[in-house]
């Protein structure tokens, strides 16, 4: 057996038959033999290694985890490796005084990175500025930034959240109320679906007001009891995410509202926890392995061809009807509005 076809083997070539691929393996398991991954290195031009880097976050969040097992597994099929890293930064710092970790600033720890998590536009720019091959998720980058010239992943909130509303229009809902944090900017997109499919309808946009320092949970928790108030100005609500919409639930349950017979309900991401609720959550699904897949496609076709064009995608997100969202209960039909009353929409 020549030298070539056992490189071929540890190579991962495909023109490997399986039986030789066996036979090669098996005979270096006898042996004791390890390739030298610095040498082939050396030879290849490549460390075979990525980074996805994970901003501002305490811990790797049920979705994060999610988007990182699809880098990974999108990876493993061309023979890269995925390195994880959590980095803290204040959106403040001057680009150039960012203490960046070394496998990030050091030439040749990894072929690219992947930048994930909170974001802004002065860690975006210190990557860029160093020349390392790198991809944006870009639903999480907070600040005005130009992504011309930067490989960039989205999930369709937009499109996600004005997909729900029109899943309660449609059931009979006019009143319908969206909650989330509009100063920041994956729940101004929410809202600029949410507004476009309540316009559309020729009815008013309407925000429920809440101090968003608690954490999300205790917002919906505290909405809820806005919603109480509101008595039957509101048969619906459309929340920013799912954390939210269990706050709503559960403070809702706390003051008997019942859903969906008085109140319907719809979150977005598609957490797990969300199944075992009652009633189980109408949400958006993001499908969170898909963006990572996407995620690192997109960085080994830079890999491949560093002079193509920069590319933006748009990852669709799904409705997923559950037992939360249901026709209102008969009332008198409010008016249809004469006009739309003027309303801000930041655009992010």
């Amino acid at each position: 057996m020549g030298v070539s076809t056992v490189s071929r083997v540890f190579n991962k070539h495909p023109d490997v038959g399986a039986e030789t691929r066996e036979k090669v393996l098996q005979v270096a398991k006898e042996l004791g033999y390890r390739p030298n991954s610095c040498a082939r290195q050396l030879v290849r031009d490549t460390t075979e290694t990525i980074c996805f880097v994970m901003s501002n976050r305490d811990v790797i969040s049920q979705f994060h985890s999610k988007v990182l097992v699809g880098v990974e597994e999108y990876a493993g099929t061309v023979a890269h490796s995925v390195i994880f890293m959590r980095f803290d930064y204040a959106p403040n710092t001057p680009p150039e005084d960012l203490a960046l970790p070394r496998v990030l600033w050091e030439r040749g720890t990894v072929d690219g990175v992947i930048i994930a998590g909170t974001n802004y536009p002065n860690f975006v720019r210190v990557i860029k500025n160093l020349g390392i091959p790198f991809v944006l998720f870009g639903n999480n980058l907070i600040g005005r930034m130009p992504v011309g010239d930067i490989d960039t992943i989205w999930f369709d909130t937009e499109g996600g959240c004005r997909c729900a509303t029109e899943h309660l229009l449609g059931l009979g809902h006019q009143r319908v109320w969206f909650l989330g944090d509009t100063r920041l900017p994956w729940y101004r997109r929410c809202y600029r679906g949410y507004v476009a499919a309540m316009e559309q309808q020729g009815l008013k946009p309407q925000s429920l007001e809440v101090d968003w320092t608690s954490s999300l949970f205790e917002c919906g928790v505290n909405a809820a009891e806005r919603v109480a108030e509101l008595g039957e100005q509101v048969t619906a609500v459309v929340a920013g995410d799912d954390e939210i919409a269990l706050g709503v639930l559960t403070g809702l349950t706390r003051r008997s509202i019942r859903v969906p017979e008085d109140v319907s309900l719809v979150g977005f991401d598609d957490i797990d926890e969300i199944k075992y609720v009652h009633p189980p959550l109408t949400t958006i699904r993001v499908p969170k392995e898909k963006v990572g897949e996407n995620l690192a496609r997109v960085l080994f076709d830079r890999l491949a061809n560093p002079g193509a064009p920069f590319l933006k995608r748009v990852i669709p997100t799904e409705l997923v009807v559950r037992e939360s969202t249901a026709a209102p209960k008969p009332a008198d039909t409010p008016p249809v509005l004469d006009h739309i009353d003027e309303h801000e929409v930041v655009s992010s």
